[in-house]
């Protein structure tokens, strides 16, 4: 139950705000060399799970398969990606929420 002058919010109302205040991207779609495209998810909106599997990852290859999941990991080889470019993404997202970021409402 919600307490007096707090405010509510549902989890996705909540995420759409910070990408909006806070400058974020949610994520960047990439178009791979076979034309299909791929989405590498904001590092602050990936699940618990894959969370997880990042922190216990070493290596790029096992975090961008950790980000991706193994099946999208093998669509973005398949199509001209590497794994670098997983995290060459999520340090553009970064980087620009720090360079760019919206002024508080």
């Amino acid at each position: 139950m919600s307490q007096p002058n707090r405010r509510r919010l549902k989890l996705a109302e909540m995420r759409t705000q910070a990408v909006e205040s806070l400058g974020m991207e949610p994520g960047i779609e990439l178009e791979l060399d076979n034309g299909e495209t791929i989405t590498i998810e904001n590092p602050m909106f990936v699940s618990e799970e894959a969370q997880g599997l990042i922190e216990s990852a070493t290596g790029t290859i096992a975090s961008a398969k950790a980000i991706l999941g193994d099946a999208e990991h093998a669509r973005l080889l398949a199509g001209g990606g590497r794994s670098a470019d997983v995290m060459l993404a999520w340090q553009l997202m970064a980087e620009e929420a720090q360079q760019h970021p919206k002024l508080p409402r």
